[in-house]
């Protein structure tokens, strides 16, 4: 058969047989799908690759670097790492970050860590190898040379401590001093009798020199305790011995004085006890020399005993390798700039050297002792005047030499930068709290607004269930007066101590808040920011003011307080603090009356005033003063005095015994047996303990 035949033998009902195809014929495992279907699983394939597409462009890529500053918001964290803010508010919670909020600050290693755990890679330069530290000590130190001791003498205000310090260099700086206390740490090295040298730190006997005393007890190999034969062991003295214990330093007691007819030296031994130093004399091996710096008695035997201490010690130094001291002082000389008094420790110090200490450095210009004669170097044990700093450095800073100027740059900017990281830490702290009472009071108003509601024409706030957030109004709390200081000092130890005593003032009523301090007279400047500050006064120890600066302060109505006394700077500033203070009045009761009959009578044209009728019974009434009117011991009525008669005379005062008319301005229930009481108002002298 033909193809054409074949065709054509086909039935004429082909078309639908195939459509009328029984069930049986059908292969079940073969979908037919209609045309919208297959568009719909088209457009879900689209989507799903256009979600794992943005996922994939939002997601951290794994080994990525990224810079992280010192600090950085939760958001902003959020977009640099490329993430959603919810997504990375979740991760922090699992690190245990509670920094939940995006508008909170995370700090450098907290956001270091939270890159880490999407294994991003945060670039850091810990820049460690840019410090530079002290020396291990040499395991041949024996066969150094022995230095001089450095040597502290400590004790309370007016026990011959400077007295002590004059004597033992032949100097009279206690002539010279204000109030006969030392005004900041001096150094300077003696040799005695058997040709040893040593070297004598001067850290202040008052009170408020504590950070100073403590300081110089640090720097020290022996401390000399002095304490007054006549006075005892007074708080300044325990002070110093604690100082000096904490240290681990070893003690010396000297007892002053001693040529005072009413010294008592056994006493102060026993009182000792109580400060845990147990003299020779009672058991123990702590040294004491009775000694009258006046007479200069029982000197020797004091420097005698340091020396003897000193060689127990052992104190050899290295001598060949760059310098190791430590800042005693630091001032700005007229003329000179910026010098620094230190103590070398270990190795020697040269002209011409480059040293740093803490975040400051200097190419060493000159170097002078005590009296000012210029030294060629200074070695282990000695003190030295130095100058050429390219800033002041503090007080008790490390000073360590450095081979190169590039060197020191590096080191300081170093410690620049490690400073600002603990000061941001700080201010992100700070931050944050203030950010956490902002979010909590957006969250109360939220929450307040939402409990709103009306009811009767009237708003009132909802009783919220013992289950939900309490709102409960703060009770005013009374407001903290603020006296503002800007405060210069001479040298950096002092600005130091008296920064530490203002801010041990009482601050319960008023606080003292410097809001600039520095080293040096006052400036332009400086007048011009207390002119601006609200109650703000400048106080300068120990300075003079340049007379231009006078004048401006003069005319801007800023007042600079000069003082050379600590404790006097302490008291004007206590009583600047009680002049910021709102005043407060008493009254004091300058006279009274018993009301024994009423009238009325006609004080101007239909004006009738009730007219009390009295006797003055103590002290004096006069017109137009104070009255309080006293009902069975209740005051009923404050008023003053508008019209006072004798008769039908205007008089201005009556006595006791005096009959007279008492009209009280605005008040006409005036009853017979009342007390008139006059007073007047004093303003009573606050304290701001």
């Amino acid at each position: 058969m033909s193809a054409t035949a074949e065709v054509s033998e086909l039935p004429n009902n082909y078309d639908s047989v195939v459509d009328m195809k029984p069930q049986s014929y059908r292969d079940e495992s073969i979908s037919f799908e209609s045309e919208a279907d297959i568009n719909e699983k088209n457009l879900k394939k689209k989507s799903i690759k256009r979600r794992l597409s943005l996922l994939s462009k939002n997601s951290p890529v794994p080994g990525k670097k990224i810079s992280i500053p010192l600090s950085i918001s939760v958001d902003s964290l959020a977009k640099l790492i490329g993430i959603k803010q919810g997504n990375l508010i979740n991760r922090l919670r699992n690190l245990g970050i509670d920094k939940l909020a995006p508008n909170l600050l995370l700090s450098n290693e907290e956001a270091k860590k939270v890159a880490k755990s999407f294994k991003l890679v945060p670039i850091s330069n810990e820049g460690k190898d840019d410090d530079i530290f002290p020396r291990q000590i040499s395991e041949k130190i024996s066969s150094y040379p022995i230095r001089p001791p450095v040597v502290t003498i400590m004790g309370h205000v007016d026990h011959g401590k400077t007295t002590l310090l004059d004597s033992l260099r032949n100097s009279k700086i206690v002539n010279t001093e204000f109030g006969g206390i030392t005004q900041h740490i001096g150094a300077f090295s003696v040799k005695v009798d058997d040709g040893s040298v040593i070297t004598f730190l001067d850290t202040p006997g008052h009170s408020a020199f504590s950070a100073m005393r403590q300081r110089g007890a640090n720097v020290t190999d022996i401390a000399v305790i002095v304490v007054a034969a006549d006075d005892g062991v007074m708080p300044q003295t325990k002070e110093a011995i604690k100082h000096a214990l904490d240290a681990e330093v070893p003690i010396i007691i000297a007892i002053t004085k001693c040529d005072k007819h009413n010294s008592d030296p056994e006493k102060i031994k026993t009182q000792l006890l109580e400060c845990e130093i147990h003299v020779e004399d009672l058991g123990g091996d702590i040294q004491v020399v009775e000694i009258s710096a006046a007479k200069r008695t029982g000197l020797d035997l004091l420097t005698e005993n340091i020396t003897a201490l000193a060689e127990l010690l052992e104190l050899h130094a290295e001598n060949d390798i760059p310098v190791e001291a430590t800042i005693i002082e630091s001032k700005i000389a007229k003329g000179k700039g910026n010098e620094a008094s230190l103590v070398v420790l270990r190795g020697c110090l040269r002209p011409g050297d480059i040293i740093v200490a803490g975040s400051t450095w200097s190419k060493v210009r000159s170097i002078s002792d005590e009296s000012g004669k210029m030294l060629k170097e200074v070695m282990p044990g000695f003190p030295a005047l130095v100058s050429g700093w390219k800033e002041l450095p503090t007080g008790g800073d490390i000073v360590l030499g450095v081979n190169n100027e590039s060197e020191a740059k590096r080191v300081v900017s170093y410690r620049i930068k490690t400073s600002k990281e603990v000061d941001v830490a700080s201010e992100i702290e700070s931050f944050n709290m203030s950010r956490i009472e902002v979010n909590d009071k957006k969250s109360a108003d939220k929450l307040v607004k939402k409990r709103i509601v009306r009811k009767g024409g009237k708003i009132f706030k909802q009783v919220i269930g013992s289950t939900d957030l309490t709102i409960e109004r703060k009770t005013e709390e009374p407001e903290i007066k603020t006296l503002p200081i800007i405060l210069k000092a001479d040298v950096s130890g002092t600005l130091e101590a008296i920064l530490e005593a203002i801010s041990s003032l009482p601050s319960s009523k008023v606080v003292a808040n410097v809001i600039d301090s520095g080293v040096g007279p006052v400036s332009e400047s400086e007048v011009q920011l207390a002119s601006n500050t609200k109650n703000a006064i400048i106080v300068t120890f120990n300075l003079k003011t340049d007379k231009q600066i006078e004048s401006t302060a003069k005319k801007s109505k800023v007042e600079i307080v000069k003082t050379n006394v600590i404790y006097k700077l302490i008291e004007k500033i206590r009583k600047y603090m009680k002049d910021v203070l709102d005043p407060i009045y008493e009254d004091i009761v300058e006279g009274e009356a018993r009301v024994q009959q009423v009238f009325p009578i006609t004080v101007e044209k239909n004006i009738i005033q009730n007219i009390a009728g009295s006797r003055v019974v103590t002290g004096a009434i006069e017109k137009h003063s104070l009255v309080k009117v006293v009902r069975d011991g209740t005051v009923i009525a404050d008023s003053t005095v508008n019209t006072l008669k004798q008769v039908k005379k205007d008089i201005a005062k009556v006595t006791k015994g005096m009959d007279c008319g008492i009209g009280i301005h605005e008040f006409d229930d005036i009853r017979n047996e009342d007390i008139i009481q006059s007073y007047k108002k004093v303003a009573v002298e606050q304290t701001i303990d």
